[in-house]
């Protein structure tokens, strides 16, 4: 009943609690419509996937950090993305990103916060790191899990606090760079993830592995396959069966020949 307070005749009263319903769903309806509209490259209407968009439209903005966790595959390289054209682009910010995936502790810190010279074997000049090289820019640091302990204290410090120090510096220096950064492990696995770091971002967006938003499988099908290439009803039925545990990276990947030969 969503008029309590209302002692109108039965027939009436419904009618009213029927409208409210009504225009209810018309408010989702539009709300859905524009987010799509608003975040095109993310495809899906699932409760998961717009619950992600609406994030980004309303909890993040230009001064949020932001850690992005999800199975590999679930697209968090485009949500990053998404962020930054959101709230960053509009306002000149590059986008910097650095692969986290096997890097070693020297060259991460190098890229990130830069080095001295002789700060280690082969630094023969001096280094200026992204932060440093421009101070607006927006960081995407891909697979941070992947980063040693010792690297993530560096980078909790900066998250922080923004200061941090060159490799091989004495010096303490503070930037502005805004850090979006990505993960597929388990960041509740303190041998992984350290926790002090997980606390320190001010937003976390959870992106969901295929299987659990199949509902959208249809637009993403129609969203990576080109208008001229029809795939029938019985071969969407037959992907839909398939588990994908690469998630959308392995379904586009699956796709690819097709759309090659085809399209």
């Amino acid at each position: 009943d969503n008029f309590p307070q209302i002692t109108a005749p039965g027939a009436i009263k419904a009618t009213l609690n029927r409208t409210s319903q009504e225009l209810r769903v018309i408010k989702q309806e539009r709300d859905t419509l524009d987010l799509s509209a608003r975040f095109p490259r993310i495809a899906g209407h699932s409760p998961a996937i717009l619950d992600i968009k609406d994030q980004i439209r309303a909890e993040i903005n230009e001064e949020s950090s932001v850690l992005i966790v999800g199975e590999r595959g679930t697209g968090k390289q485009l949500i990053a993305e998404a962020i930054w054209e959101e709230h960053h682009k509009p306002l000149g910010a590059q986008f910097h990103q650095i692969d986290c995936s096997g890097i070693g502790d020297e060259t991460f810190i190098s890229e990130l916060f830069g080095h001295e010279k002789g700060a280690f074997t082969g630094a023969t000049t001096k280094k200026t790191g992204f932060i440093e090289q421009d101070p607006n820019g927006v960081i995407f640091l891909d697979e941070i899990g992947n980063l040693s302990l010792e690297n993530q204290s560096a980078l909790l410090w900066y998250v922080q606090d923004g200061k941090y120090r060159p490799l091989g510096s004495n010096q303490i220096k503070h930037g502005t760079n805004c850090i979006i950064a990505a993960t597929n492990v388990d960041v509740n696995n303190p041998v992984l993830f350290k926790n002090d770091l997980l606390d320190r971002f001010d937003i976390i967006v959870k992106t969901p592995a295929l299987r659990d938003h199949m509902e959208d499988f249809d637009l993403l099908l129609d969203y990576l396959v080109p208008n001229d290439l029809v795939l029938s009803e019985s071969v969407r039925g037959e992907l839909k069966k398939f588990s994908w545990p690469g998630n959308v990276r392995s379904l586009k990947k699956w796709l690819i020949p097709i759309i090659n030969r085809y399209g």
